[in-house]
């Protein structure tokens, strides 16, 4: 299973150590009969990976300072667990897991802290990276459904993951049309001629042409920001669109989140290019540091929370 996982997404090679740990901890019986097993898994998972990473670099290659000063204190692809409040129901199911199994949880919490720790230094890191973490939180609360103490705090778990369920059923493929009513209609409209000359990071081709699009990822090196910044007269702009809105495989949610992790931000207008039918939150991007604050997935009808 190991090594299937590994070939649909490499960065699952991350379960080999924890698992070898739990094997050394446990000692478990039979271990020499599952050994042709375990070796024809570990040469598959290997053979999966060579075959991604055979071009000589591996994803995210001379970018990894960058990504880790952006990521390292990102949390909201841990939602709904990404806020300081919310960590007091996974703290006390490992807590109470450490103390009653400690040779099991040990490695589990190694894995979900791990998750984070290694792939905070991917530029492109999302949602999708956290999975193999998110079994050590599962194991978490379930420690919890074994106090009496503990069902309170697995029922406001439970309540949790509902609201972020919900949330993300809401945006999963969001068409523009419900994007549109999500956003606060107190807001100045303006039309594609109102932009400006401001830099702006926007990747619809109904607004910005492709050859001169700037996207998410220009956003990650504060030199390239300044840049930016200064080409655009000491300003710089978002144009937040559904694809940022919207839960899809594209994964683009992943990098709005890191944009409204990074900058202070205040919404402008809403763009409607009645033309073409697009729709958009302009938003201005601010100094990076001043005022940062982690964003959960979990969002505010009106559009980005900050």
């Amino acid at each position: 299973a190991g090594a299937l996982a590994v070939a649909t997404r490499v960065e699952c090679w991350l379960y080999a150590p924890v698992g070898l740990l739990l094997v050394l901890l446990h000692r478990p019986k039979g271990l020499s009969r599952a050994l042709p097993g375990l070796v024809a898994g570990a040469a598959t998972g290997a053979l999966a990976s060579w075959y991604v990473l055979f071009p000589g670099h591996t994803p995210g290659e001379g970018q990894r300072a960058l990504a880790w000063a952006a990521n390292w204190d990102l949390l909201a692809y841990w939602a709904p667990f990404d806020r300081w409040w919310t960590w007091i129901v996974p703290a006390a199911g490992f807590g109470l897991g450490l103390a009653r199994w400690p040779r099991l949880f040990a490695p589990l919490l190694a894995l979900s802290a791990g998750s984070h720790l290694l792939f905070a230094t991917f530029d492109d890191y999302g949602f999708r990276h956290v999975l193999g973490g998110l079994i050590g939180l599962a194991a978490a609360l379930g420690a919890l459904s074994t106090r009496r103490w503990g069902l309170p705090l697995l029922a406001a778990g439970g309540l949790l993951l509902a609201g972020h369920t919900a949330d993300v059923s809401r945006r999963y493929y969001a068409s523009e049309q419900a994007f549109s009513a999500s956003l606060d209609p107190g807001l100045p409209r303006w039309g594609l001629a109102e932009l400006g000359a401001c830099a702006l990071i926007c990747e619809d081709g109904r607004v910005v042409e492709e050859a001169a699009q700037r996207s998410h990822f220009n956003l990650l090196d504060p030199a390239e920001v300044e840049a930016l910044r200064a080409a655009g007269g000491g300003c710089l702009r978002w144009l937040y669109g559904v694809q940022d809105y919207r839960w899809s495989s594209r994964a683009v949610r992943d990098r709005a989140l890191r944009v409204l992790h990074s900058f202070p931000t205040r919404e402008l207008a809403v763009v409607r290019d009645d033309d073409s039918g697009f729709v958009g939150l302009l938003i201005e991007l601010g100094e990076p540091g001043a005022g940062r604050v982690v964003t959960s997935p979990v969002v505010v009808p009106g559009g980005p929370s900050r």
